[in-house]
């Protein structure tokens, strides 16, 4: 079998490090994608007081009402949707936290001397849930190894071949908890139809799985064996996929699921009726799994198969949660593409090519886009210069846009020579592909 080298994986990091010249010579920036090793930074801000442990599991409307330092809901995280006009709320206080309400805005907090104040929601204050020494797999990661593997081959390594509860015994098919694995990804309402084929669906490669049913803990043991195993069988870009996984070996596994702000999943109650963000739920469940693991680990024996099944429904959850994250900030009604703008008015698509006599920080534009992105301008110049009105105005530049015409040439020229900035400044957006050597092309 054919093995790896430490130089094969520089070689491989170098691939997806790009060196950029802009705007000039003088300025170099890389530009690399980094994954955190979950348990470091739970740890490092757990011991700095930006992060905690979430223990409570209790049920959802409980752990709101309640106020529970420990749950998913904590008002560590900060201001909730209730606690606007509310005397009592959590955005006024002291620098230690001691000390809560708006009510004691401007008195002195008795245990740390400072002034209960407004003070900011702090983003990056986490909540970190443990699974009590028991493994699971960093979600980006475990999108790079379902891709490696296939959707369906690590489904079936990762689902206990018998489904056992927590105690070691057999689980009745009565009640929708009771559901096998499977079954709970065939009804599951979070997953879309084509996520489901891939997870269930036998393919060839699926048909012969050694590896089938050993578990969460099963897999982590076998980690490296189960991913050269299916080396030699993979074409060229799953074998980049095998050195990317490779590299980032030490972070795949991780023992901590990290929940981020309440402020990014909102929930409110109002006449005791609930309304939430559908990632709490999730959280709630993996909440509650986790303390059946800590229990385990008190009232039973070495179960591996229950302890598996447990692992599995944690992975399951935070990967819905990944997977509803990624939707809300990627396409083109994701919040990244909002927060560049809600709406391009003119735009238009060209093909890109490389142009030697142009700066970093210049473009040509073909005439016909041109003629677009500047059609309000021209028809005002003729308007205006020309005694045209509006609507003959519109229908000299719509003939120049079917037909060059020198004389609209030369008033863009004019457009783009008298601008302030030396120029028209635009929006050039091309979609990234995170492939080596992408940027030469």
């Amino acid at each position: 079998m054919q093995q790896i080298t430490e130089q094969e994986l520089i070689d491989f990091r170098t691939k997806i490090v790009f060196n950029l010249q802009y705007p000039s010579k003088d300025m170099d920036v890389n530009v690399f994608l980094r994954r955190y090793n979950i348990d470091d930074l739970a740890q490092k801000k757990i011991v700095n007081g930006d992060g905690f442990i979430i223990k409570s599991s209790q049920k959802i409307k409980n752990d709101v009402t309640g106020k529970n330092e420990n749950s998913i809901f904590s008002p560590k995280f900060g201001k909730t949707l209730n606690d606007i006009n509310n005397p009592m709320s959590s955005d006024y206080k002291c620098s230690c936290g001691e000390t809560i309400g708006r009510i004691y805005e401007g008195h002195i907090c008795p245990k740390c001397k400072t002034r209960i104040e407004l003070r900011p929601v702090d983003f990056s204050k986490f909540g970190y849930i443990p699974t009590y020494g028991y493994p699971i797999i960093h979600p980006n990661l475990y999108r790079s190894i379902e891709t490696y593997l296939g959707a369906k081959i690590l489904t079936d390594i990762l689902i206990p071949e018998e489904e056992l509860s927590i105690d070691g015994t057999p689980v009745e098919k009565t009640g929708r908890s009771s559901l096998s694995a499977r079954d709970q990804i065939k009804k599951s309402k979070r997953k879309s139809k084509a996520t489901k084929k891939r997870m269930l669906t036998e393919t060839k490669a699926s048909a012969d799985n050694p590896f089938l049913g050993i578990g969460m803990l099963g897999f982590y043991e076998r980690f490296d064996e189960i991913l050269d195993y299916y080396y030699p069988k993979k074409q060229k870009a799953a074998k980049e996929i095998y050195l990317d996984i490779k590299k980032e070996r030490k972070n795949v596994f991780c023992h901590y699921v990290s929940v981020y702000t309440t402020q990014l999943r909102p929930f409110s109650v109002n006449d005791n009726v609930f309304n939430t963000e559908g990632n709490n739920k999730s959280f709630q469940n993996i909440a509650s799994l986790s303390n059946m693991l800590k229990n385990h680990a008190t009232r039973y024996g070495d179960n591996r198969k229950g302890i598996n099944r447990v692992l599995w429904r944690i992975q399951d959850n935070w990967n819905d949660i990944y997977d509803d994250n990624e939707k809300a900030l990627a396409g083109k009604k994701g919040d990244i593409r909002e927060c560049m703008s809600a709406r391009v008015n003119f735009s238009v698509r060209s093909i890109i090519v490389p142009a030697i006599d142009l700066e970093m920080d210049e473009i040509r534009l073909p005439y016909a886009a041109c003629m677009e992105l500047l059609r309000f301008h021209i028809i005002n110049i003729l308007k205006k210069s020309y005694s045209y009105n509006y609507s003959q105005a519109y229908y000299e530049w719509y003939k120049a846009k079917i037909a060059p015409n020198p004389i609209m040439k030369e008033l863009m020229m004019n457009i783009i020579r008298e601008s302030r900035y030396g120029g028209l400044p635009i929006l050039f957006n091309r979609n990234p592909k995170l492939v080596g050597g992408i940027i030469e092309r």
